[in-house]
Order: C-alpha cells, then structure tokens, then sequence
C-alpha cells in the first residue's frame, strides 16, 4: 500500500474531521480516500466507477443503470435481494445505488460499531455478483416497472426532454435508464462483458467517512485492496455537442403544463461552480429568489420554480423548471423571459451577500454526517477537483463578487440561444419564447 498525498485539514475539520483526508491507492489500483470524523456516531461507505451512460454504445442504452441493479443482487452471501436489504436493515443502517451519465455510485451508512459488517457487504456486491439468467430477467422487469414510474413522474420527465434535447443527436440524447427496446435487446452475455470493462480495479474509487478505527482499515484493505488487478483501461467517449433543436413537447392529457427552459452553459470547475451556486440561488433557489419572489408569490402563476445547473466534465447546461395551468403557459413564459433579462441587467450586492450566507449555512449544516461528507470527496475527487477542498469551498462561496455573477449571467442567459422543453396538452407551433 501507498500514500498518495494527505491532504491539510481544511473547512471539513470544523465539521468534526479532525484530522483531514488520507487518499491511498492499493497495487490492484483501487483508490482509497479517509476522511475520519472522530465524534461522529456512524460510518458511511461508498464506492464508485467512472462509467455512466454517455460510455454506452448504440443498442446498449441503459446497460450501465442495468449493471447497477444486478451489483444489488444475489450473491453468496445473500442469496436474494430481500435479504441483503433486510439484513443492512438490521444494522440500522441504509444503503442504495445511482448510475448517471459520467458515474456509478453505491452507499452503505451503518452506526460505527458495524462498519466493519458495511465493508464486507460493499465487497461482496462489488465483486461476488451473480448475472444468472433469472436474476437478470427478474431485474430487466424491474426496470420496466421503473420506467412506468418515471413516465408518471412528469416533472423528472421534462428533465429527460431536456437533456435530450439540449444534446440532440449525441450520446447525450438517451435516457440513462435506456428504453423498453434497448433494456429488451441486452443479454447476459452484455452485461458480463460490460462489467468486467467497467468495474475494473483500476477505475475503483472508494471513500469512508465516520468514525474510522485501524481495524476498519484493515477489512477494507482485506476486502477491497487484495482483491486482484484486472488491469488498467482507457475511459473515453465522444464531446457531446449541443442540439440545434429549439423546441420539444411530450403531449400528455393533464391539465398542468411542466417546462423547463434551458441555455447552454459551462463544463464543471471549482471557481465557476461556487459562482453558478450563488447566482442561481438568487435567481431561483427557493421562495425568496427572484423567480419565486415574482412568478410565485407576487404573480401566483405556479407553486415551485427553481433555477439550477447542470455540470459535466466537458460540458453543462442551465435550466428554469417550473409547471404551471395550461392557461397561463404564455404569462409564464413572457415573465420568465422579462425577469432573465432583468437578471443580467445586474445583480445587488445585498442579493449577494444574503446568497452567501445562505449557501454557507446549508453548507455547514449539510456536512454534519458521515454519508454527507464522504458524498462531498466523492463527487470533488471524482471531477479530478482536489484543489476545491484544499482552497476550502466556503472561501470559494465568499471569494465571488457581483461582478463574477454578472459576468456568468451575461455569458450563459443569451435568450435567442434558449431551449424549451414541455409536457402537457401543447403543441409546438404555439410555443414561443
């Protein structure tokens, strides 16, 4: 085993984290980062690859979301799905899994005592999986029942629209869950084959955050670090360019309309990320924001709008999602367009300073449990953003001015680069923004 760096002590050592964060990499290749919590009552694991569906070939959409699944399966261990979950139960403790387009993720979150129990279970379903032909055909059901329930999750829907649309044409475009043909045409031969690239030991990264005792280090290094190289391998898969298409409307027989407005927008970086935090909690992070304080409460055109980004290694997007009576789609529209272009007039710095505080105190708050921060390294390590947690991300939330936000607004909300994504009884020729 080989230190790689420990890292200095930084906004994480207020929070309970005394001692910063160790990252090791074992000779298999797996990457290890520490991040103890001395006081803490719990211990949370979770692990990950950097395989998502934009790795995914055409007629294999939605493999890598149906790998997840099976690496929840059976195993020796636990013969059935029911009884891993009710023996994680058990423990008091709660564990999932999420595949997105760049990443794979699985979580366990026991109380400390059992942490070591959480690292065996971790290592049996990362490499004692079983792809048998009735497991996979019980899990391809599964999906399919996860679909239904996505298609009557209307509000996520649009946000499937969206990405489709923003990146029409790339490897963007599909849903990471796939589709009812694709998920059909995946055997089990496929998804072996899929794992055995994806979930190589060299792609491993796994964090631990709690209170984390020596021997809980050893079963890790026991479990995970003397598991056997499979080799490296190169990930790569195509830049996902930005559709051309403007407008896309899914009909459904509902009376509420559900849209999301998008801009092309900025690949993810620590400074830009503290920047793009703090304006769009101004413009759309919650009642008090500017499209809360407007099209919600003084226009009573909808009950929840929110601004957000969505960043990506390479690329990213911005989006206004909001659902409204079919009625009052056009005064919607015409007030989110009026209040954008009032946004990039300019910002306060009153605006900024309450956003500030606000981001600051949820921070804090947010980082008080072990799943909490071990999510945190995670998704900075996984960006290759080490330096974020170093710099210390609240210094970087109280390093941006006015101006920066200015600038972002400016360079991301160019109207006539909008896109339009809408669920409800419209059509596209009455769409206009």
């Amino acid at each position: 085993m080989m230190t790689a760096r420990c890292e200095p002590a930084s906004v994480f050592a207020r929070h309970r984290i005394s001692v910063g964060s160790s990252l090791l990499c074992w000779k298999n290749g797996i990457k290890v980062t520490y991040i103890p919590m001395e006081h803490s009552l719990g211990f949370s694991r979770r692990f990950m690859t950097p395989i998502g569906s934009r790795c995914e070939k055409p007629g294999q959409y939605g493999i890598s979301h149906f790998v997840e699944h099976m690496n929840n399966c059976v195993t020796a261990k636990f013969p059935s799905v029911l009884e891993r979950k009710r023996y994680i139960d058990s423990l008091g403790g709660v564990t999932n899994a999420s595949t997105s387009h760049e990443y794979t993720d699985y979580f366990i979150t026991v109380p400390a005592e059992h942490a070591d129990l959480a690292i065996e279970v971790s290592a049996v379903q990362l490499f004692g999986a079983n792809f048998l032909p009735h497991i996979v055909e019980a899990q391809r059901g599964t999906i399919f029942h996860e679909m239904a329930l996505r298609d009557q999750g209307l509000s996520l829907r649009c946000a499937e629209l969206m990405t489709s649309l923003m990146y029409q044409g790339s490897s963007m475009e599909h849903p990471v869950i796939g589709s009812p043909q694709s998920i059909c045409a995946i055997s089990v031969d496929d998804l072996l084959a899929y794992r055995a690239n994806a979930y190589r030991t060299s792609l491993i990264q796994v964090y631990c955050a709690g209170n984390i005792t020596p021997q809980n280090k050893e079963t890790l290094e026991r479990s995970f670090g003397q598991q056997k190289s499979e080799g490296d391998v190169v990930l790569s898969y195509e830049h996902a360019p930005f559709g051309k298409g403007r407008v896309a409307v899914e009909k459904h027989e509902i009376d509420l309309v559900f849209l999301q407005v998008g801009f092309p927008g900025i690949k993810f970086n620590s400074k830009d990320e503290a920047t793009l935090r703090i304006m769009n909690k101004i413009l759309g992070g919650g009642v008090g924001s500017r499209l809360g304080a407007t099209i919600r409460e003084r226009d009573d055109l909808t009950y929840h709008i929110e601004s957000e980004d969505y960043t990506l290694s390479d690329t990213g997007y911005q989006l206004i999602a909001t659902s409204t009576k079919l009625e009052n789609l056009g005064t919607i529209m015409r007030r989110i367009r009026e209040e954008l272009e009032r946004f990039v007039a300019g910002i306060e710095a009153d605006e900024l300073d309450s956003a500030k505080h606000s981001l600051i105190g949820s921070y804090r708050l947010g980082m008080e449990t072990p799943g909490a921060v071990a999510e945190q390294y995670q998704c900075l390590r996984f960006r290759n953003s080490d330096q974020i947690i170093s710099q210390n991300v609240l210094e970087l939330l109280r390093g941006v001015t006015v101006e920066d936000v200015n600038l972002m607004a400016s360079k991301i909300f160019k109207l006539e680069q909008a896109r339009i994504a809408l669920i409800g009884k419209v059509s596209p020729e009455s769409v206009s923004f």
